[in-house]
């Protein structure tokens, strides 16, 4: 519970962030890197399977 509430803290202060700025801050850390690039190309391999679908 208190990740969840420091994310959600964290993402409230870069709200107006460039996104420039916001990629400079999450690759500070090798970890959240990665995480955000497989969640980035998780979602795009399932919007992509569902457009195949139909």
């Amino acid at each position: 519970m208190q990740r969840a509430l420091l994310a959600l803290s964290q993402a409230k202060e870069l709200d107006f962030s460039s996104d420039r700025s916001l990629w400079h801050k999450i690759c500070k850390n090798e970890y959240r890197r990665c995480a955000v690039v497989e969640a980035y190309d998780s979602v795009k391999f399932l919007l992509l399977y569902i457009i195949k679908d139909r």
